[in-house]
């Protein structure tokens, strides 16, 4: 997957966008970096992905979600999902779960690809949900920006 040239130029650009019913195609370029961010974990084989879901059971059922995350759990990525518990993957899931009812499990959006190769691209996109289906979010390709976002997820959540 190549990125589209005017979704890498709104790198550290902070917008909000707005879900269904309310659009039908704002979340569009959220979806389109979040698997470009899976892609490059994917293509790397190595390092950590940290998704939040908000509810784990968009892992099961959003289209190709559970596949892309089975395929990149293939790999040596160590893969770490996080989100409200209303659904549990099947113990074959290839990575770690992190859930919990409150704050950033509820409200967060995230992915985030990090690994210590300065050769290999790392990217993150963070939203956060600010009314129902509603969203604030960047995304990012700077290293120590990155650095700092796996940082905080590791040991926030």
């Amino acid at each position: 997957m190549t990125l589209p040239a005017v979704i890498e130029g709104l790198e550290e650009t902070p917008f909000r966008v707005r879900g269904y019913p309310a659009s039908h195609s704002e979340k569009l370029p959220l979806i389109v970096i979040s698997r470009y961010i899976e892609q490059l974990a994917w293509q790397h084989g190595s390092g950590r992905l940290r998704s939040s879901f908000q509810r784990l059971s968009r892992l099961d059922d959003e289209r190709g979600t559970r596949e892309v995350y089975r395929t990149v759990g293939e790999t040596d990525v160590a893969v770490h999902v996080y989100g409200v518990p209303d659904w549990i993957p099947p113990r074959s899931f290839p990575g770690v779960i992190h859930a919990g009812y409150r704050g950033e499990f509820r409200s967060s959006w995230f992915v985030v690809f990090h690994v210590d190769d300065a050769d290999a691209r790392t990217a993150a996109l963070v939203a956060e949900q600010v009314n129902d289906n509603e969203w604030v979010a960047l995304w990012t390709f700077d290293d120590d920006r990155i650095r700092s976002v796996n940082r905080y997820i590791e040991r926030a959540l």
